[in-house]
């Protein structure tokens, strides 16, 4: 019976949205998420993170300039930012040259990257021109490299993804958390909706050197007994709070990046 309850509970969606987060937060976690019946395809840290030869990207990078950390949550921005200032103090314990840069410069530099370069948009029609964009953007992290001397740049981004989870355990980007108690979780499986950190590391042409994510936490919560609610999202201020959990996350998404300059 404990596991039948638990198995709905996985299945059902919250029917009183006002009770929760904000409306910003809950389309912003089930847009990324996706509720649907088949379960996206993750990225699992067990896959390979080098786009190129771990001995060719020693040899190029010294420098790595990070970007602020995106996440599409406004709420939440701000505590969002502690992995870029975290991911900064790894860089330089591993060896590199590490810049954190901030929201003004990244727009300082793409506003004088429009300058120079013109519109990213197609004058004719009024869509994005691909090869037009990729100037910007080139532009741009040229303009970096003058000013920190930039040989890579890592993005960071939190984003919400879907995760297997069974017998209460959520398993998803190298991570393993407890999110239900074993005894009413017993036999029931699902999938549920998690956080994870992307780390992106580009050179100065928009090329990718490197992919590898790691898992932060679960923003659902289940309530086996609840004939209402048995499935809810957590509130804003559970979210990107617990400093194990973002160490974890980072650790995972720059483990391999981090050894491979201590080589």
């Amino acid at each position: 019976m404990h596991g039948h309850l638990a198995s709905k509970a996985a299945r059902r969606q919250p029917s009183q949205l006002s009770r929760g987060p904000c409306w910003a937060l809950v389309l912003w976690f089930y847009w990324l998420a996706g509720c649907g019946p088949v379960p996206p395809v993750l990225h699992m840290p067990e896959a390979s993170p080098w786009r190129v030869p771990i001995d060719d990207f020693a040899s190029r990078v010294s420098t790595v300039c990070v970007y602020p950390t995106d996440i599409s949550a406004e709420e939440l921005a701000e505590r969002a930012q502690d992995f870029s200032r975290r991911a900064v103090a790894e860089l330089k314990g591993a060896g590199y040259n590490a810049v954190l840069l901030s929201e003004e410069e990244r727009k300082g530099f793409h506003e004088r990257a429009i300058a120079a370069e013109g519109s990213m948009t197609d004058l004719e029609f009024g869509w994005l021109d691909r090869d037009r964009v990729d100037a910007v953007q080139r532009r741009q992290r040229l303009l970096a490299r003058e000013v920190h001397g930039c040989d890579a740049f890592l993005e960071l981004r939190v984003t919400a993804v879907r995760a297997l989870w069974r017998d209460g355990v959520a398993k998803w980007d190298g991570r393993e958390v407890q999110f239900q108690d074993y005894l009413s979780a017993q036999n029931a499986w699902g999938w549920t909706t998690v956080l994870s950190l992307h780390a992106r590391v580009t050179d100065l042409d928009n090329q990718e050197l490197y992919f590898f994510a790691g898992g932060i936490q679960p923003i659902v919560e289940i309530d086996t007994w609840s004939l209402f609610e048995p499935w809810r999202l957590m509130s804003p201020d559970k979210i990107l709070v617990s400093e194990a959990d973002k160490t974890y996350a980072l650790t995972l998404a720059l483990g391999p990046l981090l050894v491979a300059r201590l080589k």
